[in-house]
């Protein structure tokens, strides 16, 4: 499920800005995209994805090992775990927090293709408001943007306009303010408040 529906965003518009229409530019299909691209955007800085993600993760090891890490942070459940084709049985492993799979029947073998199958993200409906609020933020951006040609935020040092460009080394992840300052609060977040 998206973090917001089409609809959501909607109604979170900032009021007296200029409303998503839906039956020319901006239908439900196109916000939906660009939720998509918050969330991806998202999870490149904060680590995790506000909302929950399936992934199949092919893995491998180097030597023998009873464990193998996952990419993704906040695993919230396992589907499948495959090893050369053949899937494990659910009791064969445990998922040890936050992001690892321990193999409780025997070891990874270097040889093996390890596949597995998982959830990960925040939990349906509970990304905290100012996550939900980036992700409306982001989309009515984007939305002036394309109407209006600007990419970022525009700054004045002086008698010189720049505009703002996303580098997420200088906490600017989007390159709009307003996003960005809240996009820093979620990733400062810890793995308890937002599980």
């Amino acid at each position: 499920m998206a973090l917001l529906t089409a609809s959501a965003v909607r109604e979170r518009i900032t009021p007296g800005s200029t409303p998503l229409d839906n039956s020319g530019r901006f239908v439900d299909a196109w916000v939906e995209r660009t939720v998509g691209e918050f969330a991806d955007a998202f999870a490149a800085w904060a680590g995790y994805y506000p909302q929950p993600t399936t992934t199949a993760e092919t893995l491998s090891v180097t030597r023998w090992a009873d464990r193998v890490l996952l990419a993704w942070r906040k695993v919230t459940s396992v589907t499948s775990v495959v090893v050369d084709g053949t899937t494990l049985a659910a009791g064969d492993y445990h998922l040890e927090h936050p992001q690892a799979i321990v193999r409780d029947s025997a070891l990874f073998d270097p040889d093996e293709a390890i596949v597995v199958t998982y959830v990960h993200g925040i939990a349906d409906g509970a990304a905290p408001e100012y996550v939900k609020r980036a992700c409306a933020l982001y989309v009515e951006k984007v939305a002036n943007a394309e109407r209006g040609g600007s990419t970022a935020d525009p700054r004045s040092t002086g008698d010189v306009t720049y505009y703002v460009m996303p580098d997420p080394s200088a906490g600017r992840p989007t390159g709009w303010r307003e996003v960005d300052r809240l996009l820093v609060m979620a990733r400062g977040q810890s793995a308890t408040v937002l599980a």
